[in-house]
């Protein structure tokens, strides 16, 4: 059996222990167990330190589980046994136990199985055979499940709860319809949203690496793990945003017309017009079909959202 190295001085849990008496071996496990988590900070409850001749052990047994901190039931075929049909002190403890459960101030924190040997179907009694429970069957293990324990006790997780991240920014497309009744939906979303989505996944990135841990601390390495495989998603999002980005700037630069009076000649047109459809963006002149040229319209198209606007020469007006 490996011993415990956790040293905590701060503050003093109780715990109680319930267990049957299966063997002088087991027995001896038990106390081992009760004499580590008293080396460790815990003030343990056992019949072995506690219980005098002559003392009721009734008593015993009800006050240490109605006023410990904790109650450890130490699980074995033999435990499970005489709990689910009430014999022995197993037995009488499990009706204290259960009792306790079903008071509505129950602590479910507060009873925990701890499997010493056998299957879990038959060394679990049958109220907590829904409950989470620590294994300590294997003795190569013990150092592992015992620093569980303690964390448990300690009300330290090994891996605490992550920083609550904003909401994320869901962006819709851009719904217009054409002269002809088409209504037609926006491939691209507005640059402008797109820039702050790509500020969104830079923030996260640069948080995500503050959240790096030394790998030798407990759980260090797979935390780090796991971060690791996040940021490498993050980042292929946020180079694939920052190439729509530059393609969207690329596009529009090609349409651009170097000489904007050559599609109307003789009518001098504005360089550029206000967008109507994401209101704050400029649209630049560009090449228009002829059949839109004849009726007297000129197309823009907006730096920021991507969409076309038609423009009358004759009135002036974007339409």
């Amino acid at each position: 059996m490996g011993l415990g190295v956790m040293r905590m001085t701060e503050i003093h849990p109780t715990c109680f222990m319930s267990y049957s008496w299966d063997s002088e071996a087991h027995k001896q496990w038990v106390i081992q167990l009760a004499v580590l988590l008293a080396n460790n900070g815990v003030r343990v409850h056992l019949d072995e330190w506690e219980v005098l001749l002559g003392q009721d052990l009734t008593e015993f047994m009800e006050a240490g589980i109605r006023e410990s901190d904790y109650v450890l039931i130490v699980c074995t075929p033999t435990y499970a046994r005489k709990a689910n049909k009430r014999k022995g002190g197993a037995g009488y403890e499990t009706s204290v136990i259960t009792g306790e459960l079903f008071q509505v101030y129950h602590r479910p924190r507060k009873y925990i199985p701890l499997l010493r040997f056998g299957d879990p179907e038959v060394a679990i009694p049958s109220y907590l055979k829904s409950c989470r429970f620590l294994d300590f069957r294997e003795e190569v293990k013990f150092d592992q499940r015992f620093e569980e324990l303690l964390k448990h006790i300690y009300k330290q997780p090994t891996y605490p709860s992550p920083t609550l991240g904003p909401k994320p920014s869901f962006v819709p497309q851009h719904i217009r319809t054409d002269q002809d009744g088409t209504t037609n939906l926006g491939e691209n979303l507005p640059a402008t949203n797109l820039d702050n989505l790509i500020q969104h996944k830079q923030k996260e990135l640069e948080e995500l690496y503050k959240r790096h841990v030394p790998n030798w601390i407990t759980g260090g390495l797979f935390m780090n793990r796991i971060l690791d495989n996040t940021i490498a998603v993050l980042s292929a999002e946020l180079s694939a945003l920052q190439s729509e980005r530059k393609r969207r700037i690329d596009s529009i630069k090609t349409d651009i017309v170097d000489n904007p009076s050559a599609c109307s000649k003789n009518i001098v047109l504005p360089d550029s017009i206000d967008c109507v459809y994401c209101l704050d963006g400029i649209a630049i002149h560009i090449a228009t079909p002829k059949e839109e040229m004849a009726k007297g319209i000129e197309r823009y198209k907006c730096t920021t959202c991507g969409i076309s606007n038609r423009y009358s020469i004759k009135d002036g007006k974007v339409l």
